[in-house]
C-alpha cells in the first residue's frame, strides 16, 4: 500500500503546483493506492480561486483522489446549506474574526467554481480509513480507545467537531510518548492503527517559533501530523507518502504572507 497525503495547503497553490512536480518526478499519481487530502484547502493564502481550479483538475484526472473534510470546508457548508439563519451569521463571523471573509466573497463571486467546489464539500467525509489507517483533518483520541473495540465503535466516540476541530489529539501521545505511563498501557498500547492528522501546526504542537521549518512530519507512537504550518508567512506546506517502506516527505515554503495572521483558536463551534 502507498497513500500520498497533503493537509492545510491553504491555497498555496504555486508552491503546491512545485510540490506535485516534485513528486512527479519520481511517482506516477496513478502509482498510490490513494491520495488523500485532510482538509483546509483554502484561506489565508491569497490564490483561493487558482486553487480550487487546480484541485478540481486533479480530481477529474486522478481517479484515486479523496478530499476530506477540513473544518474551513465545514464552515463553508454551513453557510451554503443551512436554514438556520442564527447558525449561518455565527459562522460567518468565523471568516470575520479570522480575516478570511474578502477570500470567501472572492470565491462567492466565482459563481461557476464556486458550485462546483460545495458540490464537493458535499461529497466530502470526515474521516477515511485505508488498511490500518486513519486519515482526518484533527486526527483521533486514543484516549478513548479500548482494546476491546471495534473500529467504528471507537470512531462513533468522535464528534464531527471532534475530527474537524479539535487541536488537542496530539496530547494523549505526549503525555505516554514521553513520559511512558506504564499505568495506561490498557488504553494506549497497543492502539492498532495508524492515525494521520492536520489542523495543528507541527509547531504549534511541538511549541516552537513558527519560523521554524520542518522536513519531517510530526511523528509519535501511532501518530503522524502533517500540517507543515501553510498558515504562516514563513510556514511550510507538504506531502507525505506512506508506504511498507516508511515516509517519504516532500515539502515547500510558502511565498506569499497570508491575509491575515492566525489568532489564537477556542472550540465554539458545536455539532448539528
Amino acid at each position: 500500500m502507498k497513500i500520498l497525503a497533503f493537509s492545510n495547503l491553504h491555497s498555496r497553490v504555486d508552491e503546491f503546483k512545485e510540490l506535485m512536480s516534485d513528486i512527479q518526478k519520481e511517482h506516477r499519481l496513478n502509482s498510490f493506492d490513494k491520495i488523500i487530502f485532510l482538509g483546509d484547502y483554502t484561506y489565508y493564502g491569497r490564490k483561493n480561486v487558482e486553487m480550487i481550479e487546480y484541485l478540481l483538475k486533479l480530481k477529474k484526472e486522478n481517479e484515486n483522489i479523496i478530499f476530506l473534510l477540513g473544518n474551513w470546508e465545514y464552515f463553508m457548508g454551513v453557510l451554503e446549506y443551512s436554514h438556520d439563519t442564527n447558525l449561518k451569521e455565527q459562522y460567518y463571523q468565523f471568516f470575520v474574526q479570522f480575516g478570511q471573509a474578502k477570500a470567501l466573497a472572492e470565491l462567492q463571486k466565482n459563481t461557476s467554481l464556486y458550485q462546483d467546489w460545495m458540490e464537493e464539500i458535499k461529497k466530502m467525509k470526515n474521516y477515511h480509513v485505508e488498511g490500518d489507517m486513519i486519515f482526518s483533518h484533527a486526527g483521533v483520541d486514543i484516549s478513548r480507545w479500548r482494546s476491546w473495540m471495534k473500529l467504528d465503535d471507537f470512531m462513533k466516540l468522535h464528534d464531527r467537531d471532534d475530527l474537524l476541530l479539535d487541536t488537542t489529539f496530539h496530547l494523549p501521545l505526549l503525555s505516554y510518548w514521553i513520559s511512558h505511563i506504564t499505568t495506561l498501557q490498557d488504553i494506549y498500547d497497543p492502539f492498532p492503527y495508524t492515525f494521520v492528522f492536520g489542523q495543528t501546526a507541527i509547531n504549534k504542537i511541538l511549541n516552537v517559533d513558527k519560523s521554524v521549518k520542518f522536513n519531517e512530519p510530526f511523528h509519535l507512537g501511532n501518530g503522524y501530523g502533517i500540517d507543515f504550518g501553510g498558515i504562516y508567512t514563513k510556514g511550510r506546506i507538504g506531502g507525505v507518502i506512506f508506504s511498507n517502506k516508511g515516509t517519504r516527505t516532500y515539502v515547500r515554503d510558502v511565498k506569499q504572507t497570508p491575509y491575515k495572521k492566525k489568532p489564537t483558536y477556542q472550540k465554539t463551534v458545536h455539532s448539528q
